[in-house]
């Protein structure tokens, strides 16, 4: 497969989960959230939130810091592998 087809795949998998039934986890959340963002802008760029104050956007950037290193094209392969994973495990509405 291609970049151009992996790209697409990588955007196809992000409309689908949209589409998920309910049940997904935090921790599958964050590990989407982490791919994704990989996949889009590879490693992360911004300073870590406070975990204090903002116990939330810690989590997820820590989810997205977890990929540092991962090749962009290769976090977009995981991330719709995943996404799969997570259709085959929930379902969707369609």
């Amino acid at each position: 497969m291609n970049e151009k087809e992996i790209t697409k795949q990588f955007e196809f998998s992000a409309h689908m989960i949209t589409k998920l039934n309910k049940g997904i986890t935090n921790d599958e959340l964050l590990k989407l959230y982490g791919l994704y963002k990989q996949g889009n802008l590879g490693d992360c760029n911004i300073a870590e939130p406070s975990k204090i104050f903002n116990y939330k956007e810690n989590a997820k950037w820590h989810a997205w810091k977890k990929f540092k290193g991962t090749k962009k094209i290769d976090a977009m392969i995981k991330y719709s592998d995943f996404v799969l994973e997570l259709i085959d495990k929930y379902g969707v509405n369609i």
